[in-house]
């Protein structure tokens, strides 16, 4: 089991991108028989920011793009896009972007993400 700090992967050979510079800790361990074996981890320094990574339509949504920002809100029912800031996509049927179902939204549900 590769642990990157970004992500996990089970992959005997795997690949990870950092769009941003920085130092990143990889970690390694291995189930054997006896147990977890965890081994040392490595520190990967990232020295350029590669926003090309982050350069897609997700990103833009969760972010704001790349070199902007966006301030998120827990919708507690008064932004009219759920009942509260917990929600539920409904699983059986194809969830597209832009286009919520869900099949589950408390309304009201405390959460303490918002007051």
């Amino acid at each position: 089991m590769w642990d990157f700090g970004t992500g996990r992967s089970n992959r005997m050979i795997d690949t990870v991108h950092f769009a941003f510079k920085g130092s990143y800790i990889i970690k390694f361990s291995a189930l054997t028989t006896a147990g977890i074996v965890k081994c040392d981890s490595i520190i990967v320094e990232v020295t350029e920011d590669n926003l090309n990574y982050v350069n897609d339509a997700l990103w833009t949504a969760l972010t704001g793009g790349v070199g902007k920002s966006k301030t998120w809100i827990p919708d507690n029912g008064k932004y009219g896009l759920a009942s509260g800031p917990l929600a539920y996509a409904d699983p059986s049927i194809p969830q597209v972007w832009g286009n919520f179902k869900p099949n589950w939204e408390p309304s009201g549900a405390d959460i303490g993400a918002y007051r």
